[in-house]
């Protein structure tokens, strides 16, 4: 949104990027910085993970898949405030899983939304995870990553308009 506000996408988009390419960089960037955060609180507490893979990718999914979640959010906002309203509304169906991984209510249910595949792999934090649950966990994250990209990807189409066949794009 801010972006947006600051005019940077008519240069952004005046070059040829696509927008899954900025997309992708927005996700890695952020990424890349939620790893450098989560390892600054998990050393000191918590030392080296078990399943430092396993941690790393539940850091690094979940970061794209709220990344992506947050994008959706700004687009049809117009100020900060709206911007948190709704991304907080946006938002709000991803925290029930953590209910049941504190054992306050747990559901069935909560095995289809990405943040309990984001829990199960940064528990690799505290114990090695099986094989099935890794890859259960990360395959329920990269179906939400997809489905969330291509929201972002169709909303932000509609909010850039295209001109000489595509490779420039405007600011609407």
């Amino acid at each position: 949104m801010l972006e947006r506000d600051m005019g940077i996408w008519s240069g952004l988009f005046a070059t040829p990027i696509k927008l899954a390419e900025y997309l992708l960089a927005k996700c890695l960037s952020l990424g890349l910085l939620s790893l450098a955060a989560a390892f600054a609180i998990h050393l000191p507490v918590g030392g080296w993970p078990p399943a430092p893979i396993y941690f790393c990718l539940g850091v690094l999914l979940t970061s794209c898949f709220f990344t992506l979640i947050g994008i959706v959010a700004s687009l049809p906002s117009r100020s900060i405030n709206g911007f948190l309203i709704r991304s907080q509304a946006y938002s709000l169906v991803f925290v029930f899983p953590v209910l049941g991984f504190l054992n306050v209510f747990d559901m069935p249910l909560y095995w289809l939304l990405p943040t309990y595949g984001s829990l199960l792999l940064m528990s690799g934090s505290l114990h090695p995870l099986s094989h099935g649950e890794g890859g259960y966990a990360i395959a329920i994250l990269i179906v939400w990553i997809v489905m969330a990209g291509f929201l972002a990807i169709r909303l932000l189409s509609a909010t850039v308009r295209y001109a000489d066949g595509g490779r420039r794009h405007e600011q609407i």
